[in-house]
């Protein structure tokens, strides 16, 4: 987990496991700059949000 948080990628994104992306569904079109980064910061954050779930540690 240190080599991913060193890295700003979830253990699942190393190991070839992440499914979030996969079930993310969008809406709508944009090809405004920044976009695509938008979206990879949102799957990031969609991500972290799950690992913080699975480790029982609940939104303040």
């Amino acid at each position: 987990m240190l080599i991913a948080d060193g890295c700003g990628v979830l253990v699942d994104d190393l190991l070839g496991t992440n499914t979030v992306a996969d079930e993310i569904r969008c809406s709508g079109h944009t090809y405004e700059a920044g976009s695509e980064e938008l979206a990879d910061y949102l799957i990031y954050a969609f991500g972290v949000a799950r690992r913080l779930d699975q480790l029982g540690i609940r939104a303040a």
